[in-house]
C-alpha cells in the first residue's frame, strides 16, 4: 500500500482506504514554560527546563521531577526505555541514568573517561541497555555497554562517507538499526554494530520518530511521513496551522505551540 493512499495509516495501526479520513479531537491542553519536551510510549510527557526534568501525565499533572545544579544544563533526554531514562549533560560530558521516577541510579558517567572529549549526542540502545554516542572530534559513532565499556565503533565517518562538516542532531535506535540525523547530509543508517549501511536523502530535518516503517519529522513548518518501504514522502495535514514541536505516541498527537501543550486523539472519521 502506498503511503500517499493511506496518509496516517501506519501511525495508528489502522488500515484506511484511499478515501479514508482521520479525525483529530482535542482532549487536553495545559500551559508550559519551556519549549523542550519529549514523550514516552506510556502516555507521559517530559519537560526539560535547564537542569530540571518534569514528568507529567496527559492532563499536565507533575508526577516526578529531576534536578541537578552541579552538571550544567540538560542537553538531551532519551526516554526510549521508560525504565531507564538517560540525561546528557553535554557541557560537562556526563551521562546520568535514572529510573522511571527520575531518580538517579548511580553517579554520573564521564565520557572523558572513554577519551571522548567532544561528545555531541547520545541515544539508548534497547538491545542491551547500552548507549550510543557520537563524538564530533573523532567523527565516530560509538557504542558502550551497560558497564560503560566501548564495544563498537563506526570508524571516522567523514572518511567513510567522503563528506565534510558532519553535524548530526539526533541518534535513534529502532528495530536493530541506528539512525543518525544530519540536516545537511540526510539520515545515516547503521546496523546494530555501528557499521554504515546507507543514507536516506532527507535534508533539513532535525529530529525523527519511527513507527511501523514510517519515519515522521518536521520540516519547514510542516509535518511529514516518509515510507521506509516505498520511499515516499507525504505531507500530513493537521488541524492547526502553526506548531513548535510534535510528538506522536500511539493514537495521540502531542503538540507544543505558544507555551502550551495540546493533546489530540486520532481516529477514523
Amino acid at each position: 500500500m502506498k503511503l500517499k493512499l493511506s496518509i496516517l495509516v501506519f501511525v495508528f495501526g489502522t488500515i484506511i482506504s484511499g478515501n479514508g479520513q482521520i479525525k483529530f479531537e482535542l482532549v487536553s491542553e495545559f500551559s508550559v514554560s519551556t519549549n523542550e519536551f519529549t514523550t514516552d510510549n506510556l502516555n507521559k510527557i517530559y519537560l526539560i527546563d535547564n537542569n530540571q526534568v518534569f514528568k507529567l501525565n496527559y492532563t499536565g499533572d507533575t508526577l516526578y521531577t529531576y534536578s541537578n545544579k552541579t552538571l550544567g544544563n540538560i542537553a538531551y533526554l532519551d526516554v526510549s526505555n521508560t525504565l531507564r531514562p538517560l540525561l546528557f549533560f553535554k557541557e560537562n560530558a556526563r551521562i546520568v541514568v535514572t529510573d522511571n521516577t527520575l531518580s538517579a541510579q548511580q553517579n554520573s558517567y564521564s565520557l572523558e573517561d572513554l577519551d571522548l572529549y567532544q561528545a555531541q549526542l547520545i541515544a539508548t540502545s534497547l538491545v542491551d541497555n547500552g548507549i550510543w554516542i557520537y563524538d564530533q572530534e573523532l567523527f565516530q559513532l560509538i557504542k558502550v555497554n551497560k558497564e560503560f565499556e566501548r564495544i563498537y565503533e563506526s570508524g571516522n565517518l567523514e572518511q567513510v562517507l567522503r563528506k565534510d562538516n558532519l553535524n548530526p542532531s539526533q541518534i535513534l535506535e529502532h528495530k536493530d538499526m541506528v539512525y543518525m540525523v544530519c540536516p545537511k547530509q540526510g539520515v545515516l543508517v547503521f546496523d546494530i554494530y555501528g557499521s554504515y549501511i546507507k543514507t536516506i536523502p532527507l535534508l533539513n530535518v532535525g529530529e525523527i520518530q519511527i513507527e511501523d516503517n514510517i519515519m515522521y519529522y518536521q520540516k519547514e513548518g510542516n509535518y511529514y511521513g516518509y515510507g521506509l518501504i516505498d520511499f515516499e514522502e507525504v505531507k500530513i495535514h493537521l488541524p492547526f496551522d502553526t506548531f513548535e514541536k510534535i510528538r506522536l505516541e500511539k493514537d495521540r498527537l502531542i503538540v507544543l505551540s505558544k507555551n502550551k501543550i495540546s493533546i489530540y486523539s486520532i481516529r477514523n472519521k
